[in-house]
This record gives C-alpha cells, structure tokens and sequence, in this order.
C-alpha cells in the first residue's frame, strides 16, 4: 500500500547533504538555506524560507498590510484551519466564500465582495478554477492583492507557467502530507523585490542576513538549517517525483477515471490529489466504508477534516455538497499498477460519466 515514506533517491542525497552540513559549521541560514532559496524557483531574491507555511502566510499577511495597506482578505470556506489563522496574523478582517464546482475558490463570488482587497487563492489538490483566467484579470482592474497558497501545488504550470508567477505572493508547505513530504518547512516566494526583503527580515527576527542588529519588528520565522538540508534533497529528486505521480494519474485516465483536473486544459498538475466525483445520490462516506471492506485504501479528501465536528458539513451550502461528493483514488509515490486497478474497477460504478 502507498506510503509517504521518502524515496530511496531523497534518502541516499539526505545522507550525503547531512555529512557536508556537519562538517561545514553553519547551523542556521547557512548553505543549504542559500541553496534552497536559489534551486526552489530559480529567483533567489525573492525567495525566503521559512518555518512552516502557515507562518509563511502570517507574514505575507502581514507584509500585504504594511507594504500595501490591505484590510480586507477572502478565503474558501473548503481549506484547512491554519490557512485562516495564518491570514488573521496580518490581516483581522477575514471573510470565508463557498467553493465552485472544480473545488477552489469562487473567484466571482469572492470579488462581488466589493470591499475586499485580497484574496487567498488556494490551488486545492493541485487545482485552478475553470475561471482562473477571468479572476485574475479582475484582481488587476480592482489592485486586489493575491497570495496563492500552493501548498498542494509543488511543480504545478498553467499555460506552461510556473503556477506562483500569477500570484502577488506564493507560499509552499513541505509537511509530511505534502507532495514533497520533507516533514516541516516552508517557502514564501514575492513578486516584488521590495515585499521580499520585508519577509526576508521579518522572519529573521528583525534583523537582515548576516547581521547582529535588529532593524524593525519580527520573529523567529526561520527554516532551521537540518530541515534546508531535506527540503534540499528533495528539490533534488523533485522532478522524479512529479513525474511518477502523474504516471498514476495517466493510468487512472486509462481506466475512464477522471479527475477534477483533467476538466482543466491548461493546468500541468503533479496531483496533490486525485478527486474524482460521485454519481448524484451517492455519498462519499458510504464509498470510503465500501472500499475499506475490500482492502482499498482510498486517499482522504480534499479538506475533509475541516468539516464542523458537530454536523459533519462546512458551513457554506457547496462547499459541504462537494465534500460529500468525492473521493480521492489513491496516490503516493509507490502506488503499484495492481493498486491502480482495483481501485479503478472497484470505484467504476460510482463515479459520474
């Protein structure tokens, strides 16, 4: 069965990356910070690490407030909890929108909001909206601020462009459930220099690189340098691992499966998840309970312990209709041929058309 255990390629880089790290004496924002920063997106100058995405996103926040003067900031009602408390850091006026039909944002929902001036796009499951196009055109007429949290979007490409470049901001998790599962990490990314050397010494405790004093207001948003070395050994290995979760989901295409993703033509996406929606009628909870009986480990959907602990649902109408409506076939590095097939004939007579 799949695991999120790290590929035997990551391990043996690990392993090689962690005797330089002992021998060379930088313990913190040393070479391998350096080497993340410049290898991640190939713009070292406006790509900063940090200790998590969710702090990543707090200083965003934060930085689109005191660089911008951003109030007001949109989120899916359909993402996790940290997102939202991330945001509030910078940000105390924060307003949740249902989610559309391909599970992100309502991009035009959000921007009827006429007073709001930024918005979290989160590319759930490696997705972008149908409409991404029409939102981002009217992001631009309106200077609304977007901060495109691609924690499910490693390697993603929209029209054959890196994903974050659409965005005002990008931030990236490396946690243990991510596409590339380093265990802890983030990564903030800006498109403008400006905004980035903000966050490079908001992080850093107020202080710039390789300096003593403090310059302004911050905290200790840094990566710790042992966690620079695997997210490093991971960039590594990075486009192996990319390739092989698509191989899975063009084999799930070869058996009729297809996923929210496949509805989206110019997206290049490297699977954070493969959602596939259920027939009219069936729910996703009765499906999970089928599979499990037969030995079919069915990945977790898309946000669903974000669920209200006390009914069950989101408490925005589609975003709880979307969440009952799905499943997610199984996707891991590992995943066997044999996998794919049982879990494509067993999910056959569920899905829509």
């Amino acid at each position: 069965m799949g695991s999120l255990k790290w590929p035997k390629t990551v391990e043996d880089s690990f392993r090689r990356k962690v005797d330089d790290f002992l021998s060379n004496g930088w313990y913190s924002l040393g070479k391998y910070t350096n080497d993340v920063e410049n290898m991640w997106v190939g713009d070292s100058e406006r790509t900063i690490t940090v200790s998590s995405a969710t702090s990543g996103l707090a200083v965003v926040s934060l930085m689109a407030f005191q660089m911008h003067g951003k109030k007001r900031v949109v989120i899916p009602e359909m993402t996790v909890p940290n997102v939202e408390f991330g945001v509030k850091y910078g940000i105390i006026n924060c307003v949740k929108v249902d989610v559309g039909t391909d599970f992100v944002l309502s991009a035009i929902v959000a921007l009827g909001l006429c007073s709001i001036d930024t918005v979290v796009y989160v590319a759930t499951g490696g997705i972008v909206g149908k409409d991404f196009e029409d939102f981002l055109s009217i992001c631009r007429e309106r200077n609304v601020f977007v901060i495109g949290d691609m924690s499910h979007a490693h390697g993603c490409k929209f029209k054959g462009v890196p994903l974050h470049k659409y965005f005002d901001a990008a931030v990236w998790s490396f946690y243990s459930t991510k596409i590339l599962p380093v265990g802890e990490g983030g990564i903030v990314w800006a498109k403008d220099k400006r905004d980035a050397d903000f966050i490079r010494k908001y992080v850093n405790a107020g202080k710039e690189r390789a300096s003593l004093f403090f310059r302004g207001n911050g905290f200790n948003f840094r990566l710790s340098e042992i966690q620079a070395v695997a997210i490093s050994a991971f960039i590594d290995n990075s486009e192996g691992i990319y390739e092989r979760r698509r191989l899975v989901a063009r084999r799930y295409l070869d058996f009729g499966i297809r996923s929210i993703q496949s509805e989206i033509p110019d997206l290049y996406s490297t699977y954070y998840k493969y959602p596939v929606m259920l027939k009219v009628g069936v729910k996703a909870d009765t499906v999970y309970g089928l599979a499990e009986g037969k030995g079919i480990k069915l990945t977790g959907r898309v946000h669903d312990a974000n669920r209200d602990s006390l009914t069950g649902k989101f408490n925005l109408p589609y975003s709880s209709i979307i969440s009952g409506s799905h499943v997610c076939m199984p996707l891991f590095n590992d995943t066997s041929e044999k996998e794919i097939v049982e879990a494509s004939e067993f999910i056959k007579p569920f899905i829509q058309d």
